[in-house]
């Protein structure tokens, strides 16, 4: 079975924020008026996270700036075109190779539910994946739901892309399953947990 993050992992989701940060300039919004209006528009005062193109949009309608303009603007960055570009180079042979071995492929992803489903779904990634988690607590508390619910007689993997996230995972359910970190650290290794730079090398690492 394969649990497998969306952000950073499969979804360059970094390139994607700077191009919502670059239409926004393009109509008008400064640097800090994005960063004050994004942090505003991501987490409710519960600490949920409820962040969309509507929620940054209102956030920034409050700073002044009009809200109609600013929304399309960003709606831009969220059509299936745009959302297709993207993912890594390497994501569709990787999900390609996971659904060759006929096991259980698991999306979990931190974040808005309805915001990531709109990423997940406008890049067709969520097709491929048998089930699919949007979560707004640690994804350790999944992770254990998810292991109770799926059991499996193969090797379990968790491909994640934050290096302390994936760590508390490992030390949690190391017992269960195999972790991968997936960044551009310059390091083989983290903390004992390998690392690699790219879907492709997760994919060798894995036929090892």
């Amino acid at each position: 079975m394969f649990i497998v993050d969306f952000d950073d992992t499969l979804f360059d989701t970094q390139a994607f924020k700077q191009k919502r940060k670059q239409v926004l300039k393009d109509v008008g919004v400064t640097d800090i008026d994005y960063d004050t209006s994004y942090k505003k528009g991501y987490v409710s005062n519960d600490g949920v996270y409820k962040y969309s193109n509507k929620t940054h949009a209102s956030a920034l309608s409050d700073l002044g700036y009009n809200y109609d303009l600013v929304y399309n603007a960003l709606k831009t960055t969220t059509t299936k075109k745009s959302l297709v570009s993207f993912l890594f180079d390497d994501t569709i042979f990787f999900i390609n190779y996971l659904k060759s071995t006929n096991q259980k492929m698991i999306l979990l992803s931190l974040g808005g539910a309805s915001f990531q489903q709109l990423k997940s779904e406008g890049s067709g990634i969520i097709d491929f994946f048998d089930d699919v988690f949007f979560v707004n607590c640690k994804k350790h508390l999944i992770i254990k739901d998810i292991l109770a619910k799926y059991k499996s007689n193969n090797a379990i993997w968790f491909i994640n892309d934050k290096l302390q996230e994936t760590k508390e995972i490992d030390d949690l359910y190391g017992d269960q399953l195999s972790t991968i970190i997936k960044s551009d650290t310059n390091n083989s290794t983290y903390k004992n947990i390998p690392v690699v730079n790219s879907l492709r090398k997760v994919v060798e690492f894995i036929r090892e």
